[in-house]
């Protein structure tokens, strides 16, 4: 199995990055693990809903390139489904043998183009509150982690 979380952005801050190389260190038991950064559209000013849309479908272009058919996109989405931790490591052991590789997509500060809605297998919802994207990052590894070690049997879920 693979996964690869690919974040709309970059961390900056250095606590973010060693959470996320400490979870993806850690996710390398149950498979190969990377993260993908996508160049984040940018603004001189504020921008109008007609630009936000534009670069929304630009940025999914991005990461829509970076996912093949045999892919399962498990999207991180404020209007997503939520799910406790094992149904969400039952939902990825029933999927495993269809699909080995997970593409975990987190979007930009602005949102998600319909497009990246459209192909996912699963919009999941974390939470009815707003995270930071990096934060996002580090809460999805540890739940896919998580996930992991429900499927394996093995002790850290309570």
């Amino acid at each position: 199995m693979k996964f690869t979380f690919i974040l709309v952005g970059k961390l900056k801050e250095n606590y973010f990055v060693e959470a996320v190389a400490n979870y993806k260190k850690m996710l390398q038991a149950f498979g190969e693990t990377e993260v993908v950064f996508v160049e984040e559209t940018s603004f001189k000013k504020e921008p109008n809903e007609s630009q936000i849309k534009r670069s929304l479908d630009e940025e999914a272009e991005k990461v829509l390139a970076r996912i093949n058919s045999k892919d399962l996109v498990i999207l991180c989405d404020l209007h997503g489904k939520m799910m406790d931790s094992v149904s969400l490591a039952k939902y990825i052991e029933e999927n495993k043998s269809i699909k080995s590789n997970i593409k975990i997509v987190i979007g930009s500060s602005y949102g998600l183009s319909d497009k990246l809605r459209t192909r996912a297998d699963l919009l999941l919802k974390l939470s009815e509150m707003t995270f930071l994207h990096p934060m996002t990052l580090v809460i999805i590894m540890e739940q896919i982690y998580r996930a992991n070690k429900i499927i394996a049997n093995q002790t850290y879920h309570k």
